[in-house]
């Protein structure tokens, strides 16, 4: 009966209908670890579950069921703990945090529970700043492996960046995307996409009014494609990064060119 779930979920996700993938996802765990005692659950686990559990939170966010997707979270972090799967676990944990600032529109009390899980995660806020970018840099452990541990931080410095932003704390959220950014191996990264983070530090820098500042990460994507804060702009990011360059140019009243920019 799993297999034949899990056939219908694959077929489900590769049309992209997230209602009727969530649906079975749900089905598959109740059939696989419905009605285990807790001192059954460890030993009937496995890192699939942990990754069906990522897939329906993925899916949730998507359609903006916040609550839901935390919920779904919060019980695969639980089972990567039983697992003793203390990288997965952070980065479940990581997922959270992004989890709640994406919900922020709704809830503005997300914004606490995003601060509490990134204490939770050893990154203290809103203390010590530079202690909290330390802590995202001791983030997996030596069973992780280099690559692993680099996606780990990237995702730790792109979602304490985000909980800054959002508090108002643009330049530590500059420092931190900017730290990201520098990190060794980002553009060898695929789980977390450095665009996203270079598009990010663009708007912080533009909502700071450092201009120079956007206009050096504009010149280093243009002309140094060698340089390691240069990274692949996949389309979404190439099109939010066109707005931030015609937001630009109207703050400094170049409404011409602006125009000109949105028009391409």
């Amino acid at each position: 009966m799993v297999e034949v779930l899990l056939a219908s979920l694959r077929e489900a996700e590769r049309l992209g209908q997230s209602a009727r993938a969530i649906e079975l996802r749900a089905e598959i765990l109740a059939l696989r670890l419905g009605g285990l005692s807790s001192a059954e659950l460890p030993s009937h686990l496995s890192k699939g579950d942990c990754a069906l559990l990522f897939n329906q939170a993925r899916d949730l966010r998507a359609l903006g069921r916040f609550p839901e997707a935390l919920e779904v979270l919060d019980e695969a972090q639980r089972y990567a703990g039983l697992l003793g799967d203390l990288h997965q676990e952070q980065l479940l944990g990581l997922h959270a945090v992004h989890c709640c600032l994406e919900g922020l529109s709704e809830s503005a009390a997300l914004l606490t529970e995003a601060g509490r899980r990134l204490t939770m995660l050893g990154i203290e806020v809103p203390g010590n700043p530079a202690a909290a970018r330390a802590a995202v840099e001791a983030l997996g452990t030596p069973r992780s492996g280099p690559r692993n541990r680099t996606a780990l931080r990237l995702e730790g410095f792109y979602a304490l960046g985000r909980y800054q932003a959002a508090t108002g704390a643009l330049g530590e959220a500059d420092r931190t995307f900017s730290r990201a950014l520098s990190e060794p191996g980002v553009r060898q990264v695929e789980s977390v996409r450095g665009d996203e983070i270079l598009v990010w530090l663009h708007e912080v820098r533009l909502d700071r009014g450092d201009f120079a500042g956007c206009d050096a990460l504009r010149q280093v994507q243009r002309d140094e494609p060698e340089n390691p804060l240069t990274v692949p702009m996949g389309a979404t990011a190439q099109l939010k990064w066109q707005v931030l360059g015609a937001m630009l140019l109207r703050l400094r009243t170049r409404l011409t060119e602006a125009e000109q920019v949105l028009a391409l």
